[in-house]
């Protein structure tokens, strides 16, 4: 899972001390039906029809080696209605709900229909620093 440019700056300026890297909150896992750009942007989440954001907590993810992940699974709510055709994953620093710090691709595109409660198993999401 890439991180977004904003997230690899505010990494540089806080190693290099050209600024103070703010604690950010808690993470919120987002799902896209289109694939987002680099600097966070072109992100279409599902409206409506039940859906909403998850919001997780630090102690469900674990880094092992160069990776973060979750080691809970993330339920998102059963849908209501069509959620259209999920084609990736957001998260979002939940201090202001607006700021992209990563995304990722599903393995398949997902249709969400009405009845389906889509989720991330433990290990789905991964961060990798190299």
């Amino acid at each position: 899972m890439p991180f977004t440019t904003g997230t690899n700056r505010a990494a540089l300026d806080h190693i290099f001390q050209k600024a103070v890297w703010a604690q950010p909150g808690d993470i919120e896992i987002a799902l896209t039906t289109t694939t987002p750009a680099a600097d966070g942007t072109n992100v279409t989440e599902p409206v409506g029809n039940g859906y909403a954001r998850i919001a997780t907590v630090p102690g469900e993810w674990t880094r092992t080696g160069n990776d973060m992940a979750n080691n809970v699974r993330q339920d998102f709510p059963q849908a209501t209605g069509s959620w259209g055709t999920i084609v990736g994953f957001v998260l979002y620093d939940s201090t202001d709900g607006t700021t992209v710090v990563g995304f990722g691709a599903l393995t398949a595109n997902q249709p969400v229909a009405s009845g389906q409660q889509p989720y991330f198993d433990v290990g789905d999401l991964v961060c990798r620093y190299l």
